[in-house]
């Protein structure tokens, strides 16, 4: 029977379950004929690292599936970007309109171990064959002392979101304090140095249905219970949207994930981590985040509008002595899968390396997104343990900039295509969205007015932020107005051809709200 106290947070979604057999194919292939904007993931590569005991001339010992011939130490499998992740890639940049929600995995420290320990020695390869490893050999727990690097391969993907396990907020979250992480969810870097996950749900002690129990339903701990708790959350802010809009006009797939990522509460210290990614996911302010822009006129919070290859947009905004904060994200192009057995492959996978940055108008400031030090030459665990600060980015298709205490004043966000990597893909024309929380926006302005010869039609150019809806409308006397078109602000400078007949005819902007 059914219980309400295992009700999902989209419990009258329609749910489509496969195998991950043909999973690639399928994702496709769901998207093009029935238009699936979410995917939930909870499954992931089960040989890797420590995983399960084996067996060795009768007797059992832990097994680590990691080759002893590439490294002592570290599974090469952890944090690598292969050809499932590249295949992820394309499939989410081939649709642009669909999400996989994907388990950061349970791989780190003692959690990810088999029951057993080394004690008596243990199971590994060699060169493709199984060896027993005395008890004098004994190799680190997954993600070292730790747990940084021990995410598996499709958990790396640019373009999903990777969704990691924390603990301790029933009741909701109250403070960057108030999140305890769990003892195994897969903490990041991805080999190239890019912040996985990006953001974490609640997976510890979950109520919820499963096929381990005869009753059905029981409390399970795990990535695999976290993020289906946000793939179901986020299908709720497809079905807001699709209220607003009609389901015609679908966001972005980087869209949702940026909204995740824009509006998760802070953990720990302030900005990204290895750890907890952007902080816990909150379907509460991401719905604020949709009716905001909404309210205030749609596009003007959240934009999506495509850049050329050394192109840069900009435009002004008003910011009071609120937070102010802009979020860039982008589903890249698929990167070159690693066809090479090597730990810790560094070489960039970003292909299209947009950069955001916002100006203080009339001031030398410049605020440039959070960073993190993956340390890929060393790999400390104390540079991967600092706390975020800011610079370029130039690894990750998603860049935050958040200002805590801003002067009133005007600010320029500005958004660059600054082309591809050194030795990396040819780049291309890239779909960005952009989320604000913070700022005021600043009204269109009409640049000219240009009537076409006939005397019918009339050229309109204006300026505006892109990606904001305006109605355009229109009046012969300034006091009855009625609406003439409804346009959208494909960049800085926009055209319009309106028809036009009368004598004398007014134009003016107005937000769609």
């Amino acid at each position: 029977g059914v219980t309400n106290a295992a009700k999902g947070m989209a419990n009258r979604a329609v749910v489509l379950a496969n195998d991950f057999i043909s999973d690639y194919a399928e994702m496709a292939t769901e998207f093009a004929t029935n238009q699936f904007r979410l995917s939930n993931h909870s499954y992931g590569l089960a040989t890797i690292g420590w995983y399960g005991i084996g067996n060795y001339l009768g007797t059992n010992y832990p097994q680590w599936y990691g080759d002893h011939y590439v490294s002592a130490t570290e599974d090469w499998y952890f944090g690598i970007y292969d050809a499932g992740s590249s295949n992820l890639d394309r499939v989410v940049y081939a649709s642009r309109y669909y999400l996989p929600v994907r388990a950061a995995g349970n791989e780190r420290g003692p959690a990810g171990k088999p029951a057993i320990s080394q004690a008596n020695g243990h199971l590994a390869f060699y060169q493709g064959v199984n060896y027993y490893f005395p008890p004098s050999y004994q190799r680190p727990d997954d993600g070292g002392t730790s747990g940084y690097d021990c995410l598996p391969p499709d958990a790396v993907s640019k373009n999903c979101l990777t969704v990691g396990a924390v603990s301790n907020i029933i009741g909701g979250y109250s403070g960057s304090n108030s999140v305890g992480m769990s003892t195994f969810s897969s903490f990041g870097p991805a080999d190239d140095g890019r912040i996985k996950p990006d953001v974490v749900g609640d997976g510890v002690n979950l109520y919820s249905t499963g096929a381990a129990s005869n009753s059905h339903y029981y409390a399970d701990s795990g990535t695999s219970m976290a993020s289906p708790n946000v793939c179901g959350s986020l299908n709720l802010l497809v079905q807001l949207h699709n209220r607003y809009v009609g389901t015609n006009q679908p966001m972005l797939s980087s869209t949702l994930r940026g909204l995740a990522i824009h509006t998760a509460d802070d953990v720990d210290g302030a900005g990204p981590d290895f750890q907890m990614g952007y902080g816990l996911f909150n379907v509460a302010s991401c719905v604020a985040q949709v009716e905001r822009d909404q309210q205030h006129g749609r596009g003007t919070h959240i934009k999506e509008f495509e850049i050329g290859v050394s192109n840069t947009v900009s435009w002004e905004v008003d910011v009071d002595s609120v937070p102010f904060k802009a979020t860039a994200a982008w589903s890249d192009p698929a990167g070159p899968a690693t066809n090479i057995v090597i730990v810790d492959l560094t070489k960039p996978m970003l292909v299209n390396n947009i950069d955001l940055r916002v100006e203080k108008v009339g001031a030398t400031n410049v605020y440039y997104p959070w960073i993190l030090n993956p340390d890929l030459t060393n790999k400390t665990e104390s540079a991967r343990a600092a706390a975020a600060t800011t610079g370029v980015d130039n690894r990750n298709n998603v860049e935050q900039v958040y200002i805590a205490n801003p002067t009133p004043g005007k600010y320029r966000i500005v958004v660059t295509h600054s082309g591809g990597l050194l030795g990396g893909p040819v780049p291309s024309a890239q779909w960005v969205s952009v989320l604000t929380t913070g700022e005021t926006p600043v009204s269109p302005v009409f640049t000219s007015i240009e009537a076409s010869p006939s005397g019918t039609n009339v050229l309109l150019t204006f300026t505006a932020d892109p990606g904001a809806y305006f109605h355009l409308l229109s009046s012969t006397d300034l006091v009855a107005w009625q609406t003439n078109a409804t346009v959208r602000a494909e960049g800085v400078t926009n055209s319009v051809l309106v028809s036009s007949t009368q004598p004398y005819e007014f134009f003016r902007l107005r937000r769609q709200q």
